[in-house]
């Protein structure tokens, strides 16, 4: 990356030196447009003039802005540009006096103010410009004509353009050696001052090496020195720092030793205190084993209950459905006796209706009687002529007994029929209230049945969720084995860090021991 020398902790003397070079370029190009206008040369006058004017500019912005950088390039570029312009405006080399020799300052400058490889393409850039005014020469000169200066005045100007290219040369060249020599001098005193300063550094370092502390390494030489001043401070800081560090691990060291003596203490309150806690988590596992095995005797008994309680549920079941279905059947069979005796009494009503009209013929019968023992005395009484009708009368009144005698055997044999109705009659009734009783009776056994086997089954209810407590408590204190088991490893494991941990204290008291052997060696 190029580097310009006005960034460097030199660049203070090539800012002057540029200064005074733009203000002196500023005013040598006002005295040159004066000298221009007056000889004729209107118009080559301009140029100087825009110079001057450009670099007033750039003067200002630096003088108000701080812009170093832009007052440079407009110097630089100003100088290469306005001579090759003049040259071309006056007619070339010849009518010029080679004014173009001014653009050398632009690489000289670059060269002087900045880095060699911007001095480079400057000159480039002047190469540049020197070849276009060598190809246009001839034009130009033909161009001016009459106009072009001649005799004395282009004397004049090659006379002017050479001593003030050779003095601003010169003068540049001598602030160049004297910046040389002057940087020269200064790397000369700090090679001196560097070669002082490592001696006293080196004797500090011996005495930091045999333990001394307490020497300062900045002398009276080297306070004002900035940046050896700087560098021995930070030593001395940093000395002062170890041993502040060293006297408070010092103090650390007697606290740590203090504090690893009541660890060392602690550790053996701990390794009391595990045994007795791990004798304890042994006498707990034992206790939860025999508990284990006795929730285990307690499982299989509460399974083989809620087992009998199922079977048992199961018969009473099995029970209600047989009761349920005979309390079907004679409820059907009360119902049928029902039917049977409701038919029964409607026989008896018929067989009261026979009887009344049996006593219809019976009555009807003796009427038929009577009439025909009538119609018997009235036949006498008619003698001959009423003997066929005697005939027919006696043989109705024997129809009549007849009638009679029959009305009186089937009103017997009725009798008797209704008698059997009446105690059949009876029978079924005292057989159905007797079915009422047993359904009934039935009725109270299948609620007894039901409330037996709903009892049975809370039972077995109650069963099986002791069963299932018994299975989550024989599952919890398996997990209680296995925080228990844990548990003791865990103190095993408390154990053996305990061994670590007091070896480590071991290792501490060693190591603090070690820091204060250590410390000795220091005068602090």
């Amino acid at each position: 990356m190029e580097v310009c020398l006005l960034s460097l902790p030199m660049a203070q003397s090539r800012k002057q030196a540029l200064l005074i070079f733009a203000i002196g370029c500023t005013v040598a190009g006002l005295g040159w447009s004066a000298i221009y206008a007056y000889t004729g040369y209107r118009l080559a006058a301009y140029l100087p003039a825009i110079f001057s004017l450009t670099l007033g500019l750039a003067l200002i912005a630096y003088r108000w802005l701080g812009w170093i950088r832009p007052l440079l390039f407009a110097q630089l570029f100003m100088i290469l540009i306005i001579p090759t312009l003049l040259q071309w405006s006056l007619g070339g080399f010849s009518a010029s006096g080679v004014v173009i020799l001014w653009a050398l300052l632009s690489p000289v400058g670059a060269l002087v103010l900045t880095h060699w490889k911007q001095a480079l393409a400057w000159l480039l850039a002047l190469f540049v410009a020197l070849g276009l005014s060598l190809a246009l020469d001839p034009m130009l000169a033909q161009r001016m004509g009459e106009r072009a200066a001649t005799g004395g005045v282009q004397q004049f100007f090659f006379g002017m353009n050479f001593l003030g290219v050779s003095a601003v040369v010169f003068a540049a060249l001598m602030f160049y050696n004297a910046s040389l020599a002057g940087e020269q001098k200064v790397r000369e005193s700090l090679l001196e001052l560097l070669d002082r300063g490592a001696e006293q550094l080196g004797r500090s370092m011996q005495d930091l090496a045999s333990g001394n502390l307490k020497p300062e390494i900045v002398s009276a030489e080297f306070q004002n020195q900035s940046s050896l001043s700087r560098i021995f401070q930070s030593l001395d800081d940093a000395t002062a720092l170890m041993r502040n560090q060293f006297l408070s691990i010092d103090r650390s060291s007697d606290e740590l030793e203090a504090a690893l003596k009541e660890i060392s203490g602690t550790i053996q309150d701990l390794l009391f205190a595990l045994q007795s806690e791990t004798a304890q988590i042994q006498q707990t596992e034992a206790a939860l084993d025999n508990l284990r095995k006795e929730n285990k005797a307690i499982t299989a008994s509460l399974q083989e209950g809620s087992r009998a309680l199922t079977e048992n549920v199961s018969a009473a079941g099995e029970a209600r459905q047989t009761l349920t279905s005979t309390l079907s059947r004679w409820k059907t069979l009360s119902e049928s006796i029902g039917r049977s005796s409701e038919e029964i009494r409607g026989l008896q009503d018929r067989a009261d209706s026979i009887a009344r009209i049996l006593d219809i013929i019976h009555e009807v019968a003796e009427r038929t009687s009577l009439l025909s023992l009538n119609a018997s005395i009235e036949a006498a009484r008619a003698g001959d002529s009423g003997r066929g009708f005697a005939v027919v009368a006696q043989q109705i009144g024997s129809l009549a007994l007849s009638a009679q005698d029959s009305a009186a055997r089937i009103e017997a044999e009725v009798q008797e029929i209704i008698g059997s109705i009446h105690r059949t009659y009876q029978e079924f009734q005292q057989h159905r209230e007797a079915m009422n009783q047993g359904l009934q009776s039935s009725a109270a056994a299948e609620s007894i049945i039901k409330d037996f086997m709903e009892r049975y089954r809370n039972l077995l209810r109650l069963y099986r969720r002791m069963e299932k407590r018994s299975h989550s408590q024989q599952e919890a204190i398996g997990l209680l084995d296995g925080d228990a088991q844990q548990i003791l490893d865990g103190m095993k494991t408390l154990v053996a860090f305990h061994g670590a941990l007091g070896e480590c204290n071991r290792r501490l008291e060693d190591s603090v021991q070690a820091i204060r052997e250590s410390l000795d060696r220091f005068r602090l």
